[in-house]
């Protein structure tokens, strides 16, 4: 698996962070059913706000075989097929939060 994203939108961001978290295990079982790995040091994330909205703290992890977990870097630039995508503060009538994990493996 190379150069895959997830995205997600939330009004709330505890909301998307339990949602990010739980894909983020769906997509970690995947991979090591298939026999996959993840490039943790190349996986990371970008959220994007209405410039309305506060910015809260969000921690996306990954849970190892061993047990342990590596949180992702949070981004605010991120370049995905030759496009580079930065975190400006959007503005959306929904005023909905995103946030794109951009993985490698």
């Amino acid at each position: 698996m190379d150069d895959t994203n997830i995205f997600a939108s939330s009004r709330n961001v505890t909301t998307l962070e339990f949602l990010m978290n739980s894909e983020l295990r769906k997509v970690k079982a995947w991979c090591d059913t298939n026999k996959l790995s993840i490039h943790f040091t190349k996986t990371n994330f970008m959220t994007t706000k209405s410039p309305s909205q506060k910015c809260k703290e969000i921690i996306l992890k990954i849970e190892n075989e061993d047990g342990s977990c590596c949180v992702l870097e949070r981004k605010y630039r991120i370049k995905d097929l030759g496009v580079c995508l930065t975190n400006l503060n959007i503005i959306s009538h929904t005023f909905a939060q995103e946030l794109l994990v951009k993985m490698e493996s």
